[in-house]
């Protein structure tokens, strides 16, 4: 099972009960899909950025009519793992949404530098 950068993937999150969704960044090196959390609630977290849900038509809108993406963590799931959490691609993420992540991207202190740096590479290939 393979995404590509910049799709929108919905994932059963057996942890919580019900689908999560998520912003795929590519393969690392390691040839696993790489991916971050996109999250209903805008919390105020440092590494989060919100935006409205009309930005993101292709998952559910938010009791708080906000949509997050959370580049605090870059989440490896291989493909045994999209596979049993059910992955599946809702959409891609709109080239303007791309470039405000990665703008926003590099004041964010929440990753490693390889992580930051894959992070942003993987946005500039979206813009």
């Amino acid at each position: 099972m393979t995404f590509a950068p910049g799709d929108i993937v919905q994932m059963y999150a057996p942890t919580v009960g019900y689908p999560k969704y998520h912003l795929c960044l590519g393969k690392n090196d390691a040839g696993t899909c790489c991916f971050v959390f996109l999250n209903s609630e805008d919390r105020g977290y440092a590494a989060d950025i919100a935006f409205d849900c009309a930005r993101f038509p292709m998952i559910p809108k938010s009791a708080t009519n906000r949509s997050v993406v959370s580049i605090s963590v870059i989440i490896p799931i291989n493909d045994h793992q999209l596979t049993l959490y059910k992955a599946k691609k809702l959409g891609e993420l709109p080239k303007d949404v791309a470039a405000e992540v990665r703008t926003f991207a590099s004041t964010v202190k929440a990753l490693s530098r390889p992580d930051k740096a894959f992070l942003i590479q993987c946005l500039e290939g979206l813009i």
